[in-house]
């Protein structure tokens, strides 16, 4: 974190994820804290699942989205809700991803 958020420099960032697929993120510093020991990574929050693995990038996981609550866009592939399976975007579990995350 220090390569991009130090004392004095700017307080975002651009994340390319999967560069076949761009997903783009902007990280923005909300708060620094002190903390004694010595941690890698420690998630503080977050919401929604993560996107089902090769699903096309921001547009189809919006597309994944509207068919996991039955609104399926005319364009949709129509075996998506199918492939999806019980998949629910809105489902978030902090213990369970810190478990894999934090170091």
């Amino acid at each position: 974190m220090a390569n991009y958020f130090s004392k004095g420099d700017g307080t975002s960032c651009s994340y390319e994820y999967d560069f076949g697929d761009d997903w783009c993120h902007e990280l923005v510093l909300e708060e620094s804290v002190e903390r004694s020991g010595i941690t890698e990574r420690l998630l503080l929050g977050g919401a929604r699942a993560f996107p089902p693995e090769d699903c096309g990038s921001t547009p189809g996981y919006e597309d994944c989205v509207a068919v996991s609550r039955g609104e399926a866009p005319e364009h949709a592939d129509p075996g998506l809700a199918s492939w999806l399976g019980e998949w629910d975007p809105e489902l978030f579990d902090l213990a369970e991803v810190k478990v894999r995350f934090d170091r």
